[in-house]
């Protein structure tokens, strides 16, 4: 573990989570910081949520399927940076922020559940894909996310990728998951007071984060530090513990789930291999793909490493379309 505080508590909760936090930054200032806000699209969703977008690829095939991005735990849609570029060349992709991320505002009254986040990126795919079918991809709890969003969804779905998905029974089953949903515990009794008076301005950003363009480390170094950002991973812990401590099977699906691993998550956990196995059987035909020297971060910032992503998902469309 690092020995200064401000890289070691990124660098700890990334590692012990693993598939928990796709970012693993707990960085905030009070007020909410919106960096960029003018660049995207809006979607007032019906839970009073509204949410920033992105929909690239506007000269794609009109009959390739919608590819939809969506992120980790504490994650805006930033992190897909390099897998929408090159996913663009071919395909129309819809990247968003879930509420309380990057520009996307969490307006919604009530308890939140994780459902709800499932329900805006429902009503938000209805929006804009113009009779497409859908290429459903997550990463992290944005995995788990979009397989129970491809178990129920109201349009067709033309396959799953899953890239390093949380899996409910992670914390039952893998001792280091455990531990680290311990540590994320704890930091919310002696990390976010101190956060709150501002002293996140004070933590390093992380070392993969140099691997995107300079607007991107930007807009995410905004993003660290936003206390908004960081309520919306606390409202989303809520109710992943729930999720935790009563998991739920997962759904069967009708389509191929494809898992893409990081080669460096599987060696964290050797229990990691067959929680992903039971992804890929619960839908039909899907497969297994490692990322060699990817990190559960690396595998989206890296360009090299998200260049091979997006090949995959371009091959779960080859795959089905010559069955």
């Amino acid at each position: 573990m690092r020995h200064h505080m401000q890289t070691r508590l990124p660098h700890m909760l990334a590692v012990a989570v693993g598939g928990l936090v796709g970012g693993g930054i707990i960085a905030a200032q009070c007020g909410h910081l919106v960096a960029g806000a003018g660049e995207f699209l809006r979607y007032d969703a019906p839970s009073g949520n509204r949410l920033a977008y992105e929909l690239v690829g506007e000269h794609a095939d009109p009959s390739a399927p919608l590819i939809v991005l969506e992120s980790g735990h504490q994650a805006s849609h930033r992190y897909w940076h390099w897998v929408a570029l090159d996913l663009a060349r071919t395909h129309r992709v819809l990247m968003y922020s879930r509420a309380g991320y990057g520009a996307s505002e969490y307006l919604a009254r009530g308890t939140y559940s994780l459902q709800e986040s499932i329900d805006d990126l429902v009503d938000l795919v209805e929006s804009v894909r113009d009779g497409r079918e859908v290429l459903l991809v997550g990463h992290s709890l944005g995995g788990y996310l979009v397989h129970r969003m491809g178990g129920a969804a109201p349009f067709p779905v033309h396959s799953i990728v899953l890239i390093d998905p949380t899996h409910p029974e992670e914390i039952v089953r893998i001792p280091s998951r455990r531990e680290g949903a311990k540590l994320l515990d704890r930091s919310h009794i002696t990390v976010v007071p101190s956060l709150r008076l501002g002293w996140g301005l004070m933590l390093d950003t992380p070392e993969w984060l140099a691997d995107l363009p300079a607007p991107v480390r930007r807009a995410l170094r905004a993003e660290f530090r936003d206390f908004g950002a960081w309520a919306a991973t606390r409202r989303e812990w809520d109710s992943l513990h729930q999720l935790f401590r009563s998991p739920p099977p997962l759904l069967s699906v009708t389509v191929p789930v494809w898992v893409v691993a990081a080669s460096l998550t599987l060696e964290t956990a050797y229990e990691q291999r067959q929680l992903f196995d039971e992804y890929i059987s619960a839908g039909r035909g899907g497969e297994y793909r490692v990322i060699d020297g990817a990190t559960h971060l690396t595998v989206l910032s890296s360009r090299d490493y998200a260049s091979q992503l997006s090949a995959i998902v371009r091959e779960t469309q080859n795959v089905k379309e010559s069955a």
